[in-house]
């Protein structure tokens, strides 16, 4: 009897889907799969500014997956079939599955209403929603279900790991719960680094091409509160930010953007804060790529109460597949096959066992982040990624000093033949003359950080800007004499100043005071080697 209901559901699902199915077509597009999406127009966007594969199809097979809303059906189903709820989908959210035949899968999903026919002889999923807060809740899982299927199948292997991509270089940062891979991944963010981007924060796929490959399973960024603060970001924790930077169509969904980590003292439990792709694109101007090839992996693990940070090379053959093992995903219990589409069982050995033929390409190491971490964080992505070798790199780092990375914007001014200077009192420059500016703060866009610096460290509020122009500097001594390995990044505009210097002593949090430096005359060793680029360039 079951059966013949299940069977005469999953044609009233089709019927509903043929009648109504939309015309626009959207790719998302891997190595493994084609996923060809018609939904309702207002999801489209929302869809892709989240699952941020590319919209060219690849060589792989292409699977189609249609949705349209219907309230009749949802009502009609739960009466015809009545159904015993089972555990399938994600965090453990009540569900219903019936295979029918070798072919079909009948799911059906009571938190977001929503009926799923799943056809591995059509290549096809067909969805109808009772509204468009489940389908895309729903279609956003299968699209990532049907990539994650057949990557699985064909020989990939999930890791847990935040990673990002930089000029096709992949860095992965992985490591237990809270040993700071999401901090890893805002620090990377916040970098301002040229030509970045995000490829995930939480799962991803290893697999080998040319060499050692990684793939996107696009995913929300859950940032603990403590990394905000640590990165400047307590705005995030304001429902200001979210309805500024794109959240808002979310938040009508009336979808959860924190997720709370205990529910033993609901007024106290702490959270992680949901930040969406297309928030941390227009908040922080950052992008997002679906693959790269790995050039590093690095276990880290927090240190906070130690001032540095420390870096170790694993050399050793077995190690190196022990780390890569004990990261592997064989285990997805909030992510089981609930479409069913998985043939082959997670093997990591397949990719594990291959990791010596790429012994020289990719660097493998451990990392104990002391509290210069975001710093350290942001100088090993900006080592790696750049166009040396990465073995050559992981000697180098090792051996010490680790690098680390500082970006800011800067201000040109230039009166009488004087540029206008500013005392540095900490950092690399410490005692030099430099330009005056600084970093953005979270979330801040490159001119506002520009003004406010000029107000907090030459006293002036009324300036005019023109273009700025990127830089990018190593230095590899301090005042000091002390050996180090700064890479320093940013962006210099020319500046006019409206309004007259402050006649008070101005001090920042790394600088004493200003003063006009005469170019023609005056003794550029006391000059920053900013300032000096500024001036020869």
């Amino acid at each position: 009897m079951v059966d013949a209901l299940s069977t005469g559901i999953v044609a009233r699902v089709r019927q509903t889907v043929n009648t109504n199915e939309y015309s626009r077509c959207e790719i998302f597009a891997s190595p493994f799969a084609n996923v060809s999406v018609q939904t309702h127009p207002t999801l489209t966007p929302l869809l892709r500014s989240q699952v941020y594969y590319p919209d060219t199809p690849s060589a792989a097979d292409t699977w189609s997956v249609s949705a349209v809303e219907s309230n009749y059906l949802w009502d009609f189903t739960v009466e015809q079939l009545n159904p015993v709820w089972t555990p399938v989908l994600d965090d453990g959210a009540d569900g219903h599955v019936v295979d029918i035949g070798q072919q079909a899968r009948l799911i059906m999903i009571p938190s977001t209403r929503t009926v799923i026919v799943r056809d591995c002889a059509e290549k096809k999923v067909y969805m109808v929603g009772r509204d468009v807060r489940g389908l895309f809740v729903e279609l956003y899982r299968v699209v990532r279900g049907v990539h994650t299927a057949s990557a699985i199948n064909s020989g990939a292997m999930a890791f847990h790991s935040s990673s990002i991509v930089r000029q096709g270089r992949g860095v992965c940062f992985v490591g237990d719960k809270g040993a700071g891979k999401s901090t890893a991944l805002l620090a990377a963010a916040t970098s301002h680094l040229d030509g970045l981007s995000i490829l995930t924060n939480d799962k991803a796929f290893l697999y080998f091409d040319r060499g050692l490959e990684i793939l996107a399973c696009p995913s929300v960024v859950n940032a603990g509160t403590e990394s905000l603060l640590a990165l400047g970001g307590d705005c995030v924790l304001k429902p200001e930010f979210h309805y500024q930077h794109g959240a808002m169509a979310y938040l009508l969904l009336d979808l959860p953007l924190t997720e709370k980590l205990s529910t033993d003292d609901e007024s106290s439990a702490p959270a992680k804060v949901v930040l969406l792709p297309e928030e941390m694109r227009r908040a922080l101007d950052t992008s997002f790529s679906a693959e790269g090839r790995v050039v590093a992996i690095i276990e880290s693990k927090l240190a906070l109460d130690e001032p540095h940070s420390r870096f170790e090379l694993v050399l050793d053959a077995d190690e190196r597949a022990n780390l890569v093992r004990r990261n592997a995903l064989t285990n997805w219990t909030n992510h089981p096959d609930w479409l069913g589409l998985i043939t082959t069982p997670p093997r990591e050995e397949s990719v594990i066992g291959r990791l010596q033929e790429v012994a020289d390409d990719v660097v493998m190491a451990r990392l104990r982040v002391g509290r210069d971490g975001i710093d350290v964080t942001r100088g090993l992505i900006a080592a790696f990624t750049s166009s040396k070798s990465p073995i050559e790199l992981g000697t180098t780092i090792a051996a010490g000093p680790l690098p680390t990375y500082h970006f800011g914007v800067y201000a040109r001014i230039v009166r009488n033949g004087r540029l206008l200077c500013v005392k540095k009192t900490r950092g690399p420059y410490t005692g030099l003359l430099d330009l005056p500016g600084g970093r953005p703060e979270f979330a801040e866009n490159w001119e506002d950080a520009l003004r406010r610096e000029l107000m907090e460290e030459v006293g002036v509020n009324s300036v005019s800007t023109a273009g700025c122009t990127r830089f990018s500097l190593h230095v590899d001594f301090n005042t000091a004499g002390e050996s180090i390995d700064f890479h320093h990044h940013g962006a210099v505009a020319d500046v006019h100043l409206w309004s007259a210097l402050s006649e008070r002593e101005m001090s920042s949090s790394d600088t004493n005071g200003w003063e006009w430096f005469d170019i023609g005359s005056d003794d550029r060793s006391r000059l920053s080697p900013l300032a000096r680029l500024v001036l020869d360039g």
